[in-house]
């Protein structure tokens, strides 16, 4: 059972072997680049999804503390800013090419996929927590309020496809619990997620 000991060294080589070069939180995809843009090396997914192996391994505290801000930094970079429609989900560029949808007459808008920005965004901040750090800013583009939030977990597809809408719960719960961690949101989250009767496990 030696090579269960060792697979946590094995993974950690490999991923350095896909990081780029004089950029220590960037990576590829594999060896040979990125499925999305081959010419492309960078990106949020793989970012984030190297973080998240490196702390699941327990390899983080062996990088640089330069090497590990840079990394985090990056991941941070791709996080829209406190105010609009997306404000404080994270958004890589490459991937919305293939998650947002034609729509409309002729195809000539774009139907932006919110459901895939909440997922980059939960991975994102989860690697960054791993790592000892954490996002920009609160993650708004939530239901933030208790009506809100039950007429979005209302809505979620809990009959036809029960995985996606406990995935999406899953996700609102945990930007709710982030803003009130890391940005003085506890009143929020205590309302929106106060049950009828609960008195706090008493």
């Amino acid at each position: 059972m030696d090579w269960i000991s060792s697979l946590s060294d094995s993974i950690w080589h490999w991923l350095l072997s896909v990081r780029r070069d004089q950029h220590p939180g960037q990576f590829r995809f594999c060896q040979k680049g990125n499925i999305f843009e081959p010419s492309s090396t960078t990106g949020l997914f793989t970012s984030s999804f190297a973080l998240k192996i490196g702390y699941q391994i327990n390899k983080v505290g062996e990088v640089e503390e330069a090497d590990l801000k840079e990394w985090t930094e990056y991941i941070r970079s791709f996080q829209t800013g406190p105010d609009g429609r997306f404000s404080g989900l994270f958004e890589d560029k490459e991937i919305l090419k293939y998650a947002d949808k034609s729509a409309g007459l002729l195809g000539l808008f774009r139907k932006e996929d919110v459901a895939t920005r909440r997922a980059e965004t939960r991975q994102a901040c989860a690697a960054l927590l791993g790592a000892g750090a954490s996002p920009k800013w609160p993650v708004l583009a939530i239901p933030n309020s208790p009506k809100e939030v039950e007429r979005y977990i209302d809505s979620l597809p809990w009959r036809r496809n029960p995985w996606r809408a406990g995935s999406h719960t899953s996700h609102l719960v945990f930007f709710l619990k982030l803003n009130a961690d890391f940005f003085n949101h506890e009143e929020t989250f205590n309302e929106t997620l106060k049950r009828p009767g609960y008195n706090g496990g008493n």
